[in-house]
C-alpha cells in the first residue's frame, strides 16, 4: 500500500485515503437519492453525515500540527466509517439498497477502511510528517487491542529488568508490531465472519484446520491455520490460500468453536502469537481469544 512522498503531498486531497473515501461519499449520495421520502431526515441524513464526516475529519487532522489532535480526528474518521457500515447493512436489510449496489458500496468501504488503517500506522514511521502516538482499537476488536496495549506496557517493564534499555526498546517495538498485525488480521476476519453464513469450524485439509463460511456473494471463504509454518491463511473458493499474518510472528494453538444464540451465530477463535525477534526471551508469547457474533438471516 503506497502513499505519495512527503514532498508531493501539498493538500489533504493528495492523500490516497481521502481520495478513496471521497469516492465512497459520492456512492452514498447517489444511493440515498432513491430512498423513500420518509427517510430524508432518517437514514438519508444519517448516512450522508457519516460519509462526509470520514473525509472531513481526514482533512481536519491533516491540517493540525499537534499529534494528539491528529490522532483524535483520524480516530473520529474511522468511527464514522464503522457507523456508515452499520447504516448500510440496515438499508440493505429493509430493502432500500439492492444487492448489487450494496456490494459495490461495501467493497469501496472496505478499501477505505484498509487505507485509513494503513495511513494511521504510517504515522508511526520515523520522521513521518503525520506521526501520531500509538493507538489502535479492538477486543471484538476494540477491547482486544486496548487489553493488548496494557499487556505490551507491562511486558516492557518485565523485559526491562532482564536486558539493557536498548534491547528493551527494540523488544517493545516488536511486540507493538505483532499486536498491530494481529489486530488487522482479526479485524479482517471479524468483518467477513459477521456477514457469513453456513459456518464450518471443523474445517480440516492438507494444510491444516480452521473455519469456513459463505459470504454475501456466495463465495466460500476459509481461514486456515498452517501449523507447519505458523501462519494464518485466507482462501476464497478454490483459489490458492494467502497469508494474512506477518512473517515476523508465529501462530500456534489455533482453536475455533461455534454456537447459535437465539439464532445468531457466535464464532470463538483463540490462538497464541510468538513474535520472531532476537531481543525477546525464548518462547515469549501472548494469547488471543475473541468471540465474533454473526448476523441472523
Amino acid at each position: 500500500m503506497e502513499y505519495k512522498t512527503q514532498n508531493t503531498i501539498k493538500s489533504f486531497s493528495d492523500l490516497e485515503v481521502w481520495q478513496e473515501a471521497h469516492k465512497l461519499v459520492l456512492l452514498i449520495y447517489k444511493a440515498t437519492k432513491d430512498f423513500p421520502k420518509e427517510e430524508v431526515f432518517g437514514l438519508v441524513s444519517q448516512m450522508r453525515r457519516a460519509a462526509v464526516s470520514i473525509t472531513s475529519n481526514i482533512a481536519e487532522g491533516f491540517s493540525r500540527y499537534s499529534y494528539k489532535e491528529k490522532i483524535n480526528f483520524y480516530s473520529i474518521s474511522r468511527g464514522s466509517l464503522t457507523e456508515l457500515e452499520n447504516q448500510l447493512l440496515i438499508s440493505k436489510d429493509v430493502g432500500y439498497i439492492n444487492g448489487d449496489n450494496f456490494n459495490i458500496i461495501m467493497e469501496q468501504l472496505i478499501v477505505t477502511h484498509k487505507l485509513l488503517n494503513a495511513f494511521i500506522r504510517s504515522t508511526k514511521l520515523p520522521n513521518s510528517k503525520f506521526q501520531i502516538p500509538n493507538s489502535t482499537k479492538g477486543f471484538t476488536v476494540i477491547e482486544l487491542i486496548v487489553s493488548m496495549s496494557l499487556f505490551v506496557i507491562i511486558s516492557g517493564i518485565i523485559v526491562g529488568s532482564f536486558i539493557t534499555a536498548t534491547r528493551t526498546q527494540r523488544a517493545i517495538i516488536s511486540l507493538i508490531e505483532a499486536r498491530d498485525n494481529m489486530g488487522i488480521a482479526m479485524e479482517q476476519m471479524a468483518r467477513e465472519v459477521r456477514l457469513g453464513t453456513n459456518f464450518d469450524v471443523n474445517l480440516s485439509n492438507a494444510i491444516g484446520n480452521g473455519i469456513s463460511f459463505y459470504d454475501l456473494n456466495g463465495d466460500q471463504i476459509s481461514y486456515i491455520f498452517d501449523e507447519n509454518n505458523g501462519v494464518l491463511l485466507r482462501q476464497k473458493n478454490s483459489e490458492a490460500p494467502l497469508p494474512i499474518t506477518s512473517n515476523d510472528l508465529t501462530i500456534k494453538n489455533f482453536r475455533s468453536s461455534y454456537i447459535s444464540y437465539f439464532g445468531v451465530p457466535r464464532i470463538t477463535v483463540s490462538f497464541s502469537v510468538i513474535p520472531k525477534d532476537s531481543n525477546l526471551k525464548d518462547n515469549f508469547s501472548f494469547n488471543i481469544q475473541t468471540t465474533i457474533s454473526g448476523r441472523q438471516f
